[in-house]
């Protein structure tokens, strides 16, 4: 028997690195997602006490968007901040999951363009929904009921979207923009001691157009020269929306949640 005894042996001495090693990457996985979370009460925190200022103050800041096929919207002015965290519990405790920034640009006189072929006619309406760009379409069609053109009516205004969030695992904050200076998406990477008092005063400025360095800060700032594809959301034609992405961290917080189970 000592060759069972052996394999036991070693068997049981693999069960318990594997046990070691499993607890203590629970244990850092909870000391980067409470860092996190201390971070984004800050982030919020500031970004509350600003939004409220620039809801009073009403600073011009005009903006230009050009449309694809369409034309330009110009001198759109912001408007309307408004700033919204979700929440996600854990054994009856709220944690922040992720802040939303979001404004208007505009109002303007906006556009009104015709597309006569069925390809241009749902390039222009994926385009529009891609950029949460509202927008009405009346459909001409000829005597066989197709869709021989299509004149959509484009009102000057641009919303913008703003999205902080963490990465637990790799211990990064996230901030993604939509729609931020033109129709497109960016996201800025940043580690966790590196979003401080400078970097939030950057982009404080860099949120009303006044000259920043905030595109220049954060050594894992992988995305300033990179747009990202847009999401497209077609239930977005009348309004743009707040994004619903209730289950986009559904794995993280299970190993959270696993992390306060395996402590008690």
């Amino acid at each position: 028997m000592k060759f069972l005894d052996e394999l036991k042996k070693e068997a049981e001495t693999l069960r318990e690195k594997e046990a070691f090693d499993t607890q203590a990457k629970l244990t850092t996985l909870g000391m980067n997602f409470m860092q996190l979370q201390a971070k984004l009460r800050s982030i919020y925190a500031y970004l509350d006490d600003l939004v409220r200022q620039l809801n009073v103050v009403k600073p011009t800041v005009l903006r230009s968007y050009y449309i694809e096929g369409v034309g330009n919207l110009a001198n759109l002015n912001q408007q309307d901040y408004f700033l919204n965290k979700r929440h996600k519990s854990i054994d009856n405790k709220d944690f922040i999951n992720e802040i939303s920034l979001r404004f208007r640009c505009g109002p303007s006189g906006g556009l009104t363009v015709e597309k006569e072929s069925p390809a241009t006619i749902q390039g222009l309406r994926e385009y529009l929904w891609n950029y949460n760009i509202k927008f009405e379409a009346q459909e001409i069609k000829n005597d066989r009921g197709y869709v021989q053109r299509a004149i959509f009516k484009i009102p000057g205004e641009v919303v913008v979207n703003i999205t902080i969030s963490g990465d637990f695992e790799k211990s990064l904050i996230k901030i993604h923009t939509k729609n931020m200076e033109r129709l497109t998406e960016r996201e800025y990477v940043y580690e966790i001691d590196e979003v401080d008092d400078t970097l939030l005063e950057e982009f404080s400025k860099f949120l009303v157009n006044k000259p920043n360095n905030f595109r220049q800060l954060g050594k894992r700032q992988v995305s300033a020269s990179r747009a990202m594809p847009p999401k497209r959301n077609i239930l977005d034609t009348q309004y743009p929306q707040e994004e619903k992405d209730e289950d986009r961290k559904k794995g993280m917080l299970d190993s959270i949640k696993s992390l306060f189970s395996e402590r008690r």
